[in-house]
């Protein structure tokens, strides 16, 4: 079980970069929050119960949509899902988060969980793979991923981008904010590693999944895969696809995992390496040095 974090041992898990990244989209933003406060104090009082309204037909649409997934989703329970209940209960003791998180589980066929954060409410939607999967250390890395985020207050992110939205800014303001983003996608799976006791295995095959779906996973070579970066690696091509996405490509979330585990786990992943073929450790051990300084700062 993996061991209570202090503030700063959190703080160091998180992306090298993430806290720069911060600093950048604050500057993207910054200007259309003070233009907003700047237009709120100088507007007539019927603009500001305008705006108040506004807020309250979004409240209103929340308690809506929350309605909706109580009825037609499974809450997990202390009796519905007590694995995942259970790994929800310990990961929010973990990263020292106090709020309240309710997770349900939804038919779909992607492998794959996601964060609704309305309001002060937390949502984790599971999809009906992940438990079907079985693999509960893979349930346990998703589930510390983003119980991790809300510690971190990662779901920022998605204001900031509401806020560029609304304000129709134009898109190099959007392109200020993915690095950020980008930042957070790492940062993430760097928390779910250490929720699971270093287990890169489990991390990897997890992403695997939400890749290419729970039946294929297991026919991924790794050091093929990561082979992959190489191929484009430098090239204008994929400074272009980085630019414009707010999520690194798996290849980078794939190998920054496994590097990491490297640095921080070695036993663990020194397990992990004995699952191996010789030419996938080959592969990652030759590409060590050169892509973990890629995947660290250029994400």
């Amino acid at each position: 079980m993996a061991q209570k974090l202090s503030q700063a041992e959190f703080a160091a898990i998180l992306h090298p970069t993430e806290f720069s990244r911060f600093i950048l989209a604050l500057f993207a933003i910054g200007p259309f929050i003070l233009i907003f406060l700047l237009l709120l104090y100088f507007l007539p009082f019927r603009m500001i119960v305008f705006v108040a309204l506004l807020l309250f037909t979004l409240w209103f649409m929340v308690q809506i949509i929350v309605a909706r997934m109580m009825g037609d989703m499974v809450l997990v329970t202390k009796h519905s899902f007590p694995e995942a209940y259970r790994a929800i209960v310990e990961a929010k003791h973990v990263f020292g988060y106090t709020g309240s998180v309710e997770a349900f589980v939804r038919e779909e066929g992607t492998y794959n969980l996601f964060l609704l954060a309305l309001f002060k409410r937390k949502f984790l939607i599971l999809n009906s793979e992940i438990l079907e999967s079985g693999k509960e250390d893979e349930t346990r890395f998703l589930i510390g991923r983003f119980i991790g985020s809300l510690r971190a207050k990662h779901q920022r992110s998605h204001w900031f981008s509401i806020i560029l939205s609304v304000a129709e800014a134009p898109k190099f303001f959007h392109f200020l904010l993915m690095p950020y983003e980008r930042s957070l996608q790492l940062s993430g799976d760097r928390l779910g590693l250490y929720f699971v006791d270093g287990n890169v295995s489990a991390g990897v095959h997890a992403l695997f999944r939400a890749t290419v779906g729970q039946e294929l996973a297991e026919r991924v070579d790794i050091g093929d895969f990561l082979e992959q970066e190489n191929r484009t690696a430098g090239s204008f091509f994929r400074l272009l696809a980085r630019i414009v996405s707010p999520f690194p490509p798996m290849t980078k979330r794939i190998g920054h995992l496994v590097y990491f585990g490297i640095d921080k786990y070695p036993h663990q992943t020194k397990t992990y390496f004995t699952t191996l073929s010789g030419r996938s450790k080959q592969s990652i051990r030759m590409n060590y040095e050169t892509v973990k300084k890629r995947m660290s700062y250029w994400v």
